[in-house]
């Protein structure tokens, strides 16, 4: 058997017992149970990965980024690799500098242009957020 069959055998015989002994609690319960597990796990990466930095295992986050865009490796061992990939960073538009940049280069009122931006707005999905909570 491999490590990640290992992990998920191990997860999947974990149980304890609902205080809820209601049908619905029952499923609310499970719910609950793995979303604290995947809180707790993601506390435990990052640590984890903090620890592989401070222990030079792997260089840092912020190391890392001046590397060049693209997939590599950054350490093996004969069980595992651990694969970074460094993506082009994100471009994001400042309708506020964009505003004052046009306004001063065409000489139109940044209200103006303001209300224009506005008329331009278009609504995305609505977040949604599930979770729940113990009582």
């Amino acid at each position: 058997m491999n490590f990640k069959a290992d992990i998920t055998k191990a997860l999947y015989k974990l149980s304890v017992k609902s205080p809820d002994t209601s049908n619905t609690g029952g499923y609310i319960a499970d719910v609950y149970f793995w979303e604290t597990i995947e809180k707790l796990a993601a506390g435990k990466a990052e640590d984890a990965w903090r620890s592989l930095a401070r222990e030079r295992i792997i260089p840092g986050d912020e190391t890392l980024r001046e590397n060049v865009v693209g997939r590599f490796i950054s350490a093996k061992t004969d069980h595992f690799i651990v694969e970074v990939e460094i993506k082009n960073p994100r471009s994001l538009f400042n309708k506020d500098e964009f505003i004052k940049k046009v306004s001063a280069e065409y000489g139109i009122s940044k209200h103006k242009l303001d209300e224009l931006a506005a008329t331009t707005i278009t609504q995305t999905r609505a977040p949604l957020t599930k979770r729940v909570l113990e009582v």
